[in-house]
């Protein structure tokens, strides 16, 4: 008994010992998780932001349209270190480990050198600005000047014209097309390159004009080479001004260098990060193995407990049982023998001296076989019946001695039974315990099985929130495609106005060749005058289509950036999508293992209902075990009685011998 109790409790605490372990090394590990899901997160956010804010660099020291999208990297970069040191409190995610804050402390050395130079970049964005338009509007007006030399010169008339006028005008073209060629190349083009090419167009212009008294007057050419010259005389003003406000851009190169030259560096600093940040998971001392092997071994010892108990509970009630039936047996035995030898006493008391007694039955046979010497030898009574008086007083005192342990044994059974009614009404209120701890657990999963629906009501509201953004993103990224197509549109009519800006020239040109024809002065002053109007009306024409341009390629970048800040929100809101689907699998997951967790504690509370109706059917047997030994004790006592009676009667006999030997003498 006292080896299966001490089983049991072995059992109850393994089962809390692996019970403990599974939820502490489980919530570790969850923890662990989340936090390796946010540093990795940040470490490939902060590897993306710098990578793309040292490309941008180059670009930014001599292009402002990049330092916004380079200021905004930065910040991002920034944030990114500051959430990988600090974690995020209000999530419960604690700082990085040491081994991924030893590889962010080298990462931000290296960053803080990087950070100087993308600083000076950015504080020097108008300068940048005012050279980059400078640049592009006299990139432009320098295609123009050469797409109309080329045209013009096409148009030439060979014969016409002196070969060595046209071999100057043709090298004229090639020195235009030389500096065009620098001017268009880029922002990163060097101040010195630029410097040389307005020096192209300076000698350009002057061949131009040195050449314009050479060609003929009625040359379709001439008017295109007007055009040219005119252009490319604008196309010099604008690289004039771009070199005045290069100063900015030039002094962003070497910092623009200094940050390239840092990128390997950077990139095995953010390399040294991501591999520590991935290594994380494997350096944990709590593993998904682990927990869910904590939680089956649980749950096979609170099984192997519970069967443990039936099995001791049903062996214990097939030993009482047995106990009870064997001393059942006995006691009707031993009174079926006793009652037939009081029956065959009486027959030889009532004068049948030919009765034997039976001496086959245990209980009896002593006295069966000395009465059967006695009533054999009955002859020679007379002479030995002292002494067979003295051997029937010793057979009564063993009959007296023989009753008081008979009584010794009853004291003995009774406290048996009452031990073994206490062991049964412990091991009713175990039973009684491991119920209400099965109602307990049936309660909390019921609880826990409410928040598991609750948390999916939440995600699921998540999900149709995010569905709801990524409609409004498209929607968005339509209406900036329709923006764009709109400002190509305008583009179209700032063309138009140069085409019609081009022509007003060449209508002065011509009337200013006509005005030198008339021979009636206030005619020609006249058409003089309404050429210098048109002349100028096409000057300002032309350049409020260069400035027109200018705000048309602004609001185009702007349009473009809008769209490419639409992409990377409808980006962020799939991976959104693709989580909120995740938790929602995971909390279907949980739900069902709640399920499950409930049927098996209906299964124990059953199991337990089926012990106490068994329990209760124990009393009643031993209830019966009792009456059976009182009954028994009764006959013991009966047979002691008997037996005095015959020892009484016995005297009687000696007295009535002592009478009979006395008659002869």
């Amino acid at each position: 008994m006292s080896t299966n109790n001490s089983l049991i409790s072995a059992v109850g605490f393994l089962i809390l010992a692996t019970g403990s372990g599974a939820a502490y090394t489980g919530y570790n590990y969850l923890q662990g998780v989340a936090q390796d899901t946010f540093m990795l997160k940040h470490a490939y956010s902060l590897q993306n932001s710098i990578a793309q804010a040292v490309y941008l660099t180059e670009r930014a020291a001599s292009d402002s349209t990049y330092v916004p999208e380079l200021e905004a990297l930065e910040a991002a970069a920034e944030k990114a270190i500051s959430d990988l040191r600090a974690g995020d409190p209000v999530r419960g995610i604690p700082p990085a480990p040491p081994a991924v804050q030893a590889n962010v402390s080298a990462l931000q050395s290296v960053w803080s050198e990087v950070a100087q130079s993308l600083a000076q970049i950015i504080s020097r964005r108008g300068v940048t600005d005012q050279y980059s338009r400078n640049l592009a509007d006299a990139g432009r007006a320098a295609e123009e000047a050469l797409r109309a030399a080329q045209n013009g010169t096409s148009r030439l008339d060979s014969k016409a014209v002196n070969p060595e006028v046209l071999k100057r005008l043709n090298g004229a073209v090639a020195m235009l097309q030389d500096g065009t060629n620098t001017i268009t190349a880029g922002t990163s083009t060097p101040v010195d390159t630029i410097r040389a090419a307005s020096a192209l167009f300076a000698q350009y212009v002057s061949e131009l004009a040195s050449l314009g008294t050479q060609l003929p007057k009625t040359d379709a050419a001439l008017p295109l080479l007007v055009k040219s010259y005119r252009d490319a005389s604008s196309a010099q003003v604008l690289i004039q001004r771009a070199i005045d406000n290069s100063s900015g851009a030039t002094e962003n190169i070497p910092h623009a260098k200094s940050v390239w030259a840092a990128r390997d560096r950077i990139s095995a600093a953010t390399i040294g990060l991501l591999a520590s940040v991935e290594a994380s998971p494997d350096a944990r001392p709590y593993g998904a193995r682990l927990v869910s092997g904590l939680t089956g071994l649980t749950l096979f010892l609170a099984i192997t407990g519970m069967f443990l108990m039936r099995s001791i509970t049903t062996s214990r009630t097939a030993q009482v049982e047995h106990k009870g039936y064997a001393l059942e047996s006995s006691t009707r035995n031993k009174s079926k023998e006793m009652k037939t030898l009081l029956g065959e006493i009486g027959q030889i008391a009532d004068g049948d001296l030919k009765t034997t007694l039976t001496e086959s039955n245990e209980s009896t046979s002593d006295i069966a076989k000395e009465l059967n010497r006695l009533v054999q030898s009955f002859g020679k009574i007379l002479d030995d019946v002292s002494q067979t008086i003295a051997g029937l007083a010793a057979a009564t005192e063993q009959a007296v001695v023989t009753d008081r342990n008979v009584t010794q044994n009853r004291t003995e059974q009774e406290e048996a039974i009452a031990h073994i009614n206490q062991l049964f009404k412990t091991l009713l209120q175990f039973i009684n315990q491991i119920e209400e701890m099965t109602a307990s657990t049936e309660t909390t999963s019921g609880k826990m099985l409410t928040e598991v629906d609750r948390g999916e009501q939440a995600v699921t509201l998540v999900h149709e929130n995010i569905i709801t953004l990524q409609q409004h993103i498209q929607a968005i990224h339509h209406r900036s495609k329709h923006l764009i197509e709109s400002f190509q549109t305008l583009e179209n009519i700032s063309s138009v106005v140069r085409d019609v800006a081009a022509k007003t020239s060449m209508v002065s040109y011509q009337a200013d060749l006509i005005a030198q024809q008339v021979d009636d002065k206030a005619v020609a002053k006249s058409i003089t005058t309404s050429a210098s109007s048109m002349q100028r009306l096409s000057q300002e024409t032309r350049e409020a289509v260069i400035q027109i341009q200018v705000v048309l390629k602004e609001m185009n970048d702007a349009a473009l950036e809008t769209q490419r800040a639409v992409l990377n929100a409808q980006h962020e809101t799939d991976q959104l999508r693709d989580r909120s689907t995740s938790a929602q699998l995971a909390l279907s997951g949980i739900s069902a293992m709640t399920n499950e967790l409930s049927t098996s504690v209906e299964k124990v509370i059953e199991g337990t209902r089926s012990m106490k109706e068994n329990s209760s059917e124990v009393d009643h047997t031993m209830s019966a075990i009792v009456q059976y030994t009182v009954a028994n004790s009764a006959s013991s006592e009966q047979t002691a009685g008997a037996i005095k009676a015959v020892n009484a009667q016995a005297q009687g006999v000696q007295k009535l011998i002592a009478e009979f030997r006395r008659e002869p003498s």
